[in-house]
């Protein structure tokens, strides 16, 4: 009771918070869940939660000179069946949040100024549907829903990419593209200096990053976004996802560190997982460096290698972070996928316009990076707006 009489405290549902597993607006008993989350929260009878169906909610934190908005969005109590054989049958739409969260959705984003805003969803957004030959159980691509799935995939510049074959608003291309494009104008119309995307459900946690592709009235923008899952258990896959954040490197040890690290990598016939510090092809040892570019066969080329950006350098995005046990992570320190549990924390420091994502694991120890399993660090000094 103390720390809730202190710190302010939000709160959002997924799936087993909800119902049943992978569930949406057909779940029978959703109001008495909504009724019992209420009150398991102890939320004041004056909180909107009480009268509103669905859980969804946002709150502003303002000190006079700098401010955050937090927008938590249900994904549960208005989602259409998302595929074929789930426990009911496709419907006539095919939304994730229904048109009266949409419409308070675009009201606290376009509406509305701050510095920065943490956009929460239950599930993944960045990461795009799963292959095509995974698609004919999705509601989004019968014949009814078909052509209106293709062509915002295509609006994206998707047409071809492969994501991860788990639940997420991959599953919905035209609703994710409306979510995305939404972010685009509310980042376009200067209402926040950057937005990062908080998620969970998958299990694991990961880092991604995606540039939404410029309209004819509008920039590109840059989404980061930052998934943590799993309490007493994970998910040990090998799930590609083409947006999870690369690890980078220079050019052949100087210049930028933006060139993206191709892992695993074949290199005088040994296969690595992450950056070594073998001799590297200009001879030299010692300091952590992979390929730029491979073979087809995963073989590294000639000399596109660099060397592996350190701790607090300059990236694309922001700052390098810090990497704790790779036995948490295995290949990918991005992708935290192999201790017993996860969970985030953000840190933001006003002083130097960056937000540190973090993911934390029980097995980091002061060997490594404390309690760290995996960051990245965002700049906010500069647009969120590309080109």
């Amino acid at each position: 009771m103390l720390l809730k009489a202190n710190v302010p405290m939000m709160q959002i549902w997924d799936d087993h918070d909800f119902g049943s597993n992978n569930q949406g607006k057909n779940f029978g008993m959703k109001k008495l869940s909504q009724a019992m989350f209420n009150a398991f929260y102890d939320l004041p009878q004056s909180d909107q939660r009480w009268s509103q169906e669905g859980v969804y909610n946002s709150q502003k934190f303002n000190d006079g000179t700098k401010s955050v908005k937090v927008v938590m969005m249900d994904v549960r109590y208005f989602r259409d069946p998302s595929h074929h054989y789930d426990k009911e049958p496709c419907e006539e739409t095919v939304s994730m949040l229904g048109d009266k969260q949409w419409a308070w959705l675009e009201k606290e984003l376009l509406n509305d100024r701050a510095d920065l805003l943490f956009l929460v969803s239950g599930i993944q957004v960045i990461p795009p549907l799963v292959a095509t030959s995974k698609r004919h159980p999705l509601c989004a691509f019968n014949k009814r829903h078909r052509k209106a799935n293709l062509a915002a995939i295509a609006d994206l510049g998707e047409d071809g990419l492969v994501g991860m074959n788990a639940e997420g608003w991959g599953e919905f291309p035209a609703e994710r593209r409306r979510l995305l494009r939404l972010l685009q104008t509310a980042a376009n119309k200067g209402n926040f200096r950057r937005s990062i995307i908080i998620s969970g459900d998958i299990h694991f946690a990961e880092f991604t990053r995606m540039v939404v592709p410029p309209t004819q009235n509008m920039k590109a923008v840059e989404l980061i976004e930052m998934t943590s899952s799993g309490l007493r258990q994970n998910w040990a896959s090998t799930k590609a996802d083409p947006y999870r954040l690369p690890v980078v490197a220079n050019t052949r040890g100087t210049g930028l560190y933006d060139q993206g690290c191709k892992i695993p990598f074949k290199y005088d016939g040994v296969w690595y997982k992450n950056c070594t510090t073998v001799q590297n092809p200009a001879g030299q040892s010692g300091q952590p460096w992979c390929f730029t570019k491979v073979s087809s066969r995963g073989e590294g080329l000639g000399d596109s290698w660099g060397y592996c950006a350190p701790a607090g350098a300059d990236i694309p995005w922001g700052r390098q972070g810090r990497v704790g046990n790779p036995a948490t992570f295995a290949r990918d320190p991005y992708k935290i996928q192999l201790a017993t549990s996860n969970y985030g924390r953000i840190e933001v420091d006003w002083t130097k316009s960056e937000i540190a994502l973090q993911v934390l694991t029980p097995h980091e120890t002061s060997q490594f990076s404390g309690e760290i399993a995996g960051e990245t660090i965002v700049r906010f000094d500069i647009p969120q707006t590309v080109g």
